[in-house]
């Protein structure tokens, strides 16, 4: 399609491309001409759409019992719902922007084996992402942020959550509520969000790894109601209620996490803090997997292998209501071991606004990318507190 402004609703109802030609959404927008229909209906498997900027009242783009689609390189702005998959499977969303809906951005109802790569889901009143029984999905390097909740799970399992970058949602970053089980969260990094990461109302079986968890207002990592999920290689460090919580939730595995709030831990009822020793390294570089790495961890490590002998068990200041860790990390984090922004010239964990210049101009240089400069901003915006 040729670049100008389309008003229309478009139903696709066999194997089609449409493509606009510039391949530049901001110059081919299609809108509705019935605002209380969606701008594209797909019915028909085997479809791409890409390159559009679409506005509807109701619906942007909508599959509907549709596999091995390609929506891409579309920006989707000011529906009810953005993109909107309802028992459709094997399809792929990629390079898409869906902002300002009323519900969620993106949306997969009874639609399994989709892979969502490197969308932004943004200014939603409800989820960013939103998966409800649907399993079985990859959503990898996608940005959620300033929604209400980042990405929320319900009643969905077997997916795949990694790379993902989930940024000031009011009320959580990524959530799991209720019965989402047999997930996977693997190097996600959560930001200024709410609650960063919780696990809900019976959600078990879940593994969250290696996710990096900071600046919530209020808890990094929450499960209530839930059992038999294992924590391990994550951070959660300045959230401002505590660092992790559970509640009511039981047998639970939490262990090679590394904890740095002010108040790490709350634990009522029987969860487990620690795996027998085992040679490593674990979070912090030490020789031994064990428990955890707490700040606020007082004792000292008698026999130099990396892990705590006195005060133990570790229980948060009696926050943690049995047992506690056996085993808690004490070995510190060297300078050698920090990650340096690359734009921290003097490496001193903070980005002044000389560097954060710096940045910007290579970003309109083409030398970054935008994940690499919105990095560079939130670091600058942490201040004299640092991002080490």
């Amino acid at each position: 399609m040729y670049s100008g402004i389309y008003t229309e609703n478009i139903n696709v109802s066999k194997e089609l491309t449409i493509v606009s030609q510039s391949g530049d959404p901001e110059d081919t927008v299609v809108q509705a001409f019935n605002q209380e229909n969606v701008v594209f209906n797909v019915t028909a498997n085997n479809v791409t759409i890409r390159g559009f900027k679409v506005n509807g009242y109701l619906m942007g783009i909508y599959l509907n019992g549709v596999q091995h689609n390609i929506i891409s390189n579309n920006e989707v702005y000011g529906s009810e719902w953005g993109i909107f998959l309802y028992d459709s499977s094997d399809n792929t969303l990629s390079n898409n922007i869906a902002r300002a809906s009323s519900f969620d951005t993106i949306h997969l109802f009874y639609s399994n084996n989709n892979m969502l790569i490197n969308n932004s889901a943004c200014g939603s009143m409800v989820n960013g992402i939103g998966l409800s029984s649907s399993d079985n999905n990859i959503l990898r390097d996608n940005t959620a942020s300033w929604n209400d909740f980042g990405i929320w799970l319900a009643s969905s399992s077997n997916n795949t959550l990694s790379n993902n970058y989930i940024r000031g949602n009011d009320e959580c970053g990524i959530i799991l509520s209720p019965s989402a089980n047999n997930n996977k969260l693997d190097n996600n990094k959560l930001l200024f969000n709410g609650d960063g990461i919780s696990l809900m109302h019976s959600s078990s079986n879940n593994m969250l790894s290696n996710n990096n968890i900071s600046g919530g207002l209020d808890v990094g990592i929450e499960l209530y109601n839930c059992s038999n999920n294992t924590l391990t290689g994550n951070t959660a460090s300045k959230n401002e209620d505590c660092g992790i919580s559970l509640t009511n939730s039981m047998d639970n595995v939490i262990y090679n996490n590394y904890f740095n709030n002010t108040n790490n831990a709350y634990d009522d009822a029987n969860n487990i803090w620690n795996v027998t020793k085992t040679a490593g390294p674990n979070i912090i570089g030490g020789p031994f997997l064990g428990g955890n790495y707490w700040s606020d961890y007082a004792g000292i490590d008698t026999d130099g292998d990396g892990l705590g002998d006195t005060l133990r068990p570790y229980d948060s200041a009696g926050q943690i209501a049995n047992g506690g860790d056996y085993l808690p990390l004490v070995a510190s984090i060297g300078d050698d071991d920090v990650e340096y922004n690359p734009y921290d010239t003097n490496q001193d964990c903070k980005i002044s606004m000389e560097e954060l210049l710096v940045a910007i101009d290579d970003y309109y240089s083409g030398d970054l990318e935008i994940r690499g400069l919105l990095k560079t901003i939130e670091y600058y915006h942490l201040g004299e507190a640092g991002y080490c």
